[in-house]
């Protein structure tokens, strides 16, 4: 059964803002991370200064690091705040609510094709359902004006007791009368009425069939743009996911060279800078996957109350 159009949309207004809450909380996380990295790095460089093995340049630059790590978890942790405001308003819920987002769905490949996407949409999708709606009720018009002409037939009968017996005078014993018949009447000639109704009614079917038949135009649209996107972003997520692998083993290898003195702290830093970047591009690209889901379900009418998270594909 479809739900109504204002509870579908609302469902998703809630699903994003879901959504919009778990990216910013792993995006914090990641600057909580870097900003540690960022501040054991600059220890490091302190101690290697001390020992004459690292420059005054190599100090500034881990100080710049550290204070950029800084401003960058304060705005995202404001991001935090600023989603959190806005699925609890959603939700209609206190600000001072306690919640914890424990959905986080396990990444799954797309199996679902154009033909059988539409089939669901057809099915499910509100405005469809109403459409039909529509089409149904113009067909029981048009019914119901050509009826308007055809010979109508009306059959009656009465039963009457009494006494004494009214159709017998003097008498004084209990009389009874009954009557029985069929009335049948045509309409000769109505100006023309019935054949106007009918021209209307039909008007009004051929219309609604034509709304129907864009309204599933364009549902057959949105649910190929869907899953186009849906594929796109999956691909993106796959790409992520070896870059940050990459990216991993790259600041591992320039840490490992900097304590061997083969590397520079500059080097360390573009490469820790290259590791929160790809985290971060990793993040939004899975809620890219996850709103691209929740687009494809809004498109085919089959959004319902259950709100769900991100997957968390990285591990620490």
């Amino acid at each position: 059964l479809a739900l109504p159009q204002n509870r579908v949309f609302l469902f998703f207004a809630v699903s994003k803002a879901y959504y919009d809450v778990v990216l910013a909380r792993q995006l914090v996380t990641v600057s909580e991370e870097a900003a540690a990295s960022a501040a054991g790095h600059l220890a490091d460089v302190q101690r290697k200064k001390q020992q004459g093995m690292a420059s005054e340049f190599d100090l500034l630059r881990a100080e710049v690091e550290l204070a950029n790590a800084g401003a960058e978890l304060v705005r995202q942790k404001n991001a935090l705040n600023l989603a959190r405001t806005t699925l609890f308003n959603l939700l209609g819920v206190s600000q001072e609510s306690n919640v914890t987002l424990t959905d986080e769905p396990v990444y799954e490949e797309t199996t679902s094709g154009v033909a059988e996407a539409a089939k669901v949409a057809f099915t499910n999708r509100p405005d469809l359902v109403q459409a039909e709606l529509v089409v149904r009720l113009q067909c029981e018009a048009l019914r119901s004006a050509r009826s308007s002409g055809w010979p109508q037939a009306d059959a009656f009968f009465s039963f009457n007791q009494s006494r004494p017996d009214s159709l017998t005078i003097g008498s004084n014993d209990w009389g009874d009368s009954w009557a029985a018949g069929v009335k049948v009447s045509f309409s000769l000639f109505d100006g023309f009425i019935r054949h106007g109704k009918v021209k209307e009614a039909t008007a009004g079917l051929k219309q609604a069939e034509i709304q129907l038949a864009a309204a599933e135009d364009q549902a057959l649209l949105e649910v190929k743009q869907a899953l186009l996107n849906l594929q796109d972003a999956e691909e993106m997520v796959k790409s992520h996911k070896a870059t940050l692998q990459q990216a991993r083993e790259g600041l591992r290898m320039a840490e490992s060279g900097y304590n061997a003195g083969m590397l520079t702290a500059l080097q360390v830093t573009d490469a820790r800078t290259a590791l929160t970047r790809v985290r971060a591009f990793h993040y939004q690209a899975v809620y890219a996957l996850a709103l691209s889901r929740l687009n494809l379900r809004l498109a085919t009418g089959s959004i319902d109350s259950t709100v769900t998270g991100i997957p968390k594909e990285e591990a620490k």
